[in-house]
């Protein structure tokens, strides 16, 4: 995958997260799971583990896209880096003609 295509990915990515609906279903999933968690009595320890199971899942779903939000910010540095080296290498050699 090229920079472009991750940094197109991670806005896209940051995009669904930012979403209000997107935001508000994660928010009502992860109460609901923790809802019915904090409700189960000791002896429900079969589903007390499946609830967990659950909220984990959910929680590694989001973070795929938090993953791929942070990435796509790696990829727009390493451009900017190389973009940067690039004008002080023409800076550089400037100079050099100037003084040279």
């Amino acid at each position: 995958m090229t920079s472009d295509e991750e940094i197109q990915l991670g806005e896209r990515a940051k995009a669904i997260l930012d979403d209000p609906m997107v935001k508000q279903a994660f928010a009502d999933l992860e109460g609901t799971i923790i809802g019915q968690w904090c409700s189960l009595g000791v002896e429900n320890k079969a589903q007390a583990e499946e609830l967990k199971r659950l909220l984990w899942a959910a929680q590694q779903f989001k973070a795929i896209f938090e993953v791929t939000i942070a990435g796509s910010v790696v990829a727009k540095n390493e451009l900017s880096n190389v973009e940067t080296m690039k004008i002080r290498a023409e800076a550089a050699k400037e100079r050099i003609r100037y003084y040279g």
